[in-house]
């Protein structure tokens, strides 16, 4: 049961890792090349621009490591996504400055993809608020610590007792 909980953990990991580099993946799709990819994050070449580019690169590669650490049962596996949870934070908190390229400002794209949902509130607490328990359940499946097959509630795992 704890594997089926961490393979689900992992599709959705992964599925969020994926939408966090749709733009990039549609730009190489239509046939730009890496330069011009690398030119519509940060238009304007400036430093800061190209490490918030960087920044998202480094959590999209979290993430994707650290779902399938998740799938795999590493014990490592919650210090990638928290590790990609943490970058996600630090491209929330560039976008209140104002962000060069539309693709890094991932609160706008959540507002854009939840609106058909119905949601109209911030979305930013919302987005962080679910990745959190995201992570806090691939902590609690029993990779943290090297409990390998043995999650941390015990309930997933054995049988209950015989009264």
């Amino acid at each position: 049961m704890v594997w089926g909980l961490r393979i689900c953990l992992c599709a959705l990991v992964l599925a969020y890792a994926a939408w966090l580099g749709w733009p990039m993946v549609e730009a190489l799709s239509s046939g730009q090349t890496g330069a011009q990819v690398r030119e519509a994050l940060a238009p304007d070449g400036s430093r800061q621009a190209m490490a918030l580019a960087a920044l998202l690169l480094a959590t999209i590669a979290l993430y994707g490591l650290g779902g399938l650490a998740t799938a795999a049962g590493l014990t490592w596996a919650p210090g990638l996504f928290f590790a990609g949870f943490a970058g996600e934070i630090g491209l929330r908190l560039a976008a209140e400055g104002g962000v060069p390229s539309p693709a890094l400002d991932l609160a706008t794209r959540a507002e854009q993809a939840l609106r058909p949902f119905g949601v109209l509130v911030d979305t930013t607490p919302l987005s962080l608020a679910t990745l959190l328990v995201s992570g806090l359940c691939i902590m609690a499946t029993g990779v943290w610590r090297g409990q390998s097959g043995e999650a941390l509630t015990r309930v997933w795992t054995g049988l209950p007792p015989r009264a």
